[in-house]
């Protein structure tokens, strides 16, 4: 049907039909170019770029004396001058420079590579791309060119996207297109989305890393195609996380915080938050139980390996999902439009299917001097999706305990 939705910043979401009845294809494109018509002639605006399709927050005015970004500017002009950094004081400026979109600070961002710091490199990366200066791309090129295909360097690739028009872009893509597996391109060229996904099935069974890194690759074609990137998110609620496949969800899960991918963050921000860790992390000891060999294995010699026995442990699992509903509170922090649209996909991306019976808690209450029960609610166990709907309800509280809301 005929269905549209417009938003204004800072108003409720307002949505209209235009048919009552299902239409064909051709008829859905000519109402849909009709509505654009009618409502660009008001006064709305249809978001186009030539370059990247990511969308940076609103950035720190510094030319209006915004003290907030004078101060970051400020100590990564001094970082800068110094041979030697020590902390994480300076990687938080570099990230919040480009949280921010500060463009004034990316040449001096750019100074600070090549100090023998992987995360120090992976921040530059990541800010780099967000600030928007096309000049600093010969430095991303540098990352990249030094790292690989590790985290930094893919980072710093995404990051030299992000800053390439439509046409630097598909220089590039064609070079990723041509080292896809052929059963994955023709899979593409059908121009249907199950088989695409039934391709990424394929790979994720055969499970050896350098297939895993074909999913990362095909998140990068997904910036300029819509249909690879429907296919993705289709797919990775599919995907266990397990050794191996969870480093590729964690490759996309940063990148779509990187470009703001509201859809594809939501998706993997549920799947996190609904599956149980793979391993629980040694208290005592390095050893951990693997349930795929039956046998206690030493953590940091396994996490060392190309194909580890290891991963997705209770306590990354619980980074990422505090990390999810961080990037939702920055986001708001900013004021940024589409926080909005973080907020619809993670909402969106929970079911019927997630509610659990409901738990009731009981404790000694020693004001009352009696005993008092607390019954959590079905969807208490998911961590963004309450914050988003109850963060200010006085009523319904996070017990951080049991990190649980009741």
């Amino acid at each position: 049907s005929g269905q549209f939705s417009l938003w204004t910043p800072r108003v409720a979401l307002r949505e209209g039909t235009k048919t009552q009845e299902p239409v064909t294809l051709e008829q859905a494109n000519k109402i849909f170019d009709s509505v654009v018509v009618s409502k660009t002639n008001k006064g709305y605006q249809v978001a186009e770029s030539e370059t990247s399709p990511l969308v940076t927050p609103k950035p720190a005015d510094t030319q209006s004396g915004d003290p907030r970004a004078q101060a970051i500017l400020d100590k990564l002009i001094t970082a800068a001058s110094k041979k030697k950094i020590s902390g994480n004081e300076v990687k938080r400026a570099v990230w919040r420079a480009g949280e921010l979109g500060l463009k004034e600070a990316a040449v001096t961002i750019g100074q600070l590579v090549g100090r023998d710091d992987d995360l120090l490199d992976y921040c530059i990366a990541w800010s780099l791309g967000r600030c928007g200066d096309v000049s600093t791309l010969p430095v991303l090129q540098e990352i990249h060119k030094r790292y690989g295909r590790n985290n930094v360097g893919n980072m710093a690739r995404e990051a030299e996207l992000a800053l390439t028009d439509r046409e630097g872009r598909e220089s590039i893509y064609s070079s990723i297109r041509e080292n896809l597996p052929d059963f994955i391109r023709a899979a593409i060229d059908t121009g249907q989305e199950q088989q695409i996904v039934s391709s990424l099935e394929m790979v994720m069974r055969q499970s050896a890393p350098e297939n895993i890194e074909l999913i990362g690759d095909c998140y990068l074609l997904a910036l300029d195609d819509s249909l690879i990137h429907g296919a993705l998110c289709q797919f990775i609620p599919l995907i266990k996380l397990k050794p191996n496949s969870f480093k590729a969800v964690r490759r996309l899960f940063k990148t779509a915080e990187f470009r703001l991918d509201a859809r594809m963050f939501g998706t993997i921000a549920h799947l996190v938050d609904s599956t149980a860790h793979y391993y629980h992390a040694p208290e005592y000891g390095d050893h951990s139980y693997d349930p795929e060999s039956n046998r206690y294995l030493s953590v940091p010699k396994e996490l060392k390996k190309k194909s580890p026995a290891f991963a997705y442990s209770n306590r990354t699992r619980e980074y990422l999902r505090r990390r999810s509903w961080r990037t939702m509170r920055r986001l708001g922090d900013l004021e940024a439009d589409h926080y909005v649209d973080f907020a619809v996909e993670m909402l969106l991306a929970v079911t019927d299917a997630d509610a659990r019976p409901g738990q009731v808690f009981e404790y000694y209450d020693y004001e009352r001097d009696d005993y008092v029960s607390h019954t959590y609610d079905r969807y208490g166990h998911l961590f963004a999706f309450n914050h988003i709907l109850n963060a200010n309800n006085p009523r319904i509280k996070l017990n951080t305990a049991r990190k649980m809301w009741l």
